[in-house]
C-alpha cells in the first residue's frame, strides 16, 4: 500500500523508513567492527615495534627469543638454616683470614676477605652461627673457598659497596643465546658515558679474565612489571643494544 493510500491515523510503512533508520543497527556494527580492527593493527604495529627494539633488524627472531616476563632476583645463601655449608658447593680450600663489609655485591650482608696469600675474594657470605666464611667464584660455579674469620665481624655497609648485581643472565634474542655476565672488579673501559660493569660467557665458556665473548653496561633498567634490561654488546660487534635481564643475583 502506497503513503498517499494509506488511512489517516495509522503508522507510515515500515518498508518506507530512511535508509538511516532502517540501517542504524548495521551501522553500529560496522563502526564496532572498524574500530576492533584498527586495535588490532595498533596492537601488531607495536609488537613489531618492540620487536625491532629486542631483536634488531629482524622482528622474527622476537617472535621465536624467549623474553622473560620478569626478571628473577636471588641473593646467595652459602650456608643452610642448619649452619652448614650448602651441599651445592665444594670447597676447593681453606685458611684463616680478615673480612669486612664487601665492595663487588649489592647484597649488605656480602663480605670481602683475605687471607696469608694476600689474594681478595669478592663477594663473600659468613656464617652468622660461626667463624666460616664462603667465597664462590660465581652463582653458576659449585666451587668455594672458605675462610676462618680472625676479626670482629662488622655490620657497617661499605661506603664504596656497588649498587649493582654482582651477576646476571641476560638474553640476546638475535640468537636466542643466553650469557651470564659476572661484575668486573677495579678499573673497566667507558662508552658513551656508561662503565663495562661485566664481563659476559656463554653457558659453555669456563674461561676466566678480560677475553669475554660480551660485556654489559651501566645500570640494568629496573621495572616492578615487566623484565629489567641492560645494555649489551657482543666482543665482535660494532654496537650497543638494550637485551633483558632474566636472572640476578645482588
Amino acid at each position: 500500500m502506497e503513503e498517499s493510500s494509506r488511512p489517516a491515523g495509522l503508522p507510515p510503512n515500515p518498508d518506507k523508513r530512511s535508509w538511516w533508520q532502517s540501517g542504524g543497527k548495521v551501522t553500529g556494527w560496522l563502526l564496532g567492527l572498524g574500530a576492533a580492527f584498527i586495535t588490532a593493527l595498533v596492537t601488531g604495529l607495536a609488537g613489531q615495534v618492540i620487536g625491532v627494539v629486542f631483536s634488531g633488524d629482524d622482528p622474527k627472531k622476537a617472535e621465536t627469543a624467549v623474553v622473560p616476563q620478569r626478571t628473577e632476583v636471588r641473593l646467595m645463601r652459602p650456608f643452610t638454616s642448619a649452619h652448614r655449608l650448602s651441599d651445592d658447593f665444594k670447597v676447593t680450600g681453606r685458611s684463616e683470614g680478615s673480612c669486612q663489609d664487601g665492595i663487588t655485591s649489592s647484597d649488605p650482608s656480602a663480605l670481602v676477605c683475605a687471607g696469608k696469600d694476600h689474594r681478595l675474594r669478592d663477594p663473600c657470605w659468613r656464617n652468622y652461627f660461626g667463624r666460616s666464611v664462603a667465597c664462590p667464584r660465581s652463582p653458576w660455579d659449585p666451587e668455594v673457598w672458605v675462610y676462618e674469620q680472625t676479626n670482629p665481624v662488622r655490620f657497617n655497609r661499605n661506603p664504596f659497596a656497588t649498587d649493582l648485581p654482582w651477576a646476571m643472565e641476560v638474553l640476546d634474542p638475535r640468537d636466542e643465546q643466553v650469557y651470564r655476565c659476572l661484575i668486573i672488579r677495579g678499573t673497566s673501559d667507558v662508552f658513551a658515558g656508561m662503565r663495562v660493569n661485566w664481563n659476559c660467557r656463554t653457558p659453555d665458556d669456563t674461561g676466566e679474565g678480560d677475553q669475554a665473548a660480551a660485556q654489559a653496561l651501566g645500570k640494568p633498567r629496573k621495572s616492578s612489571g615487566a623484565a629489567w634490561t641492560v645494555h649489551f654488546s657482543l666482543a665482535t660487534a660494532s654496537d650497543v643494544r638494550i637485551v633483558p635481564v632474566m636472572k640476578v643475583w645482588k
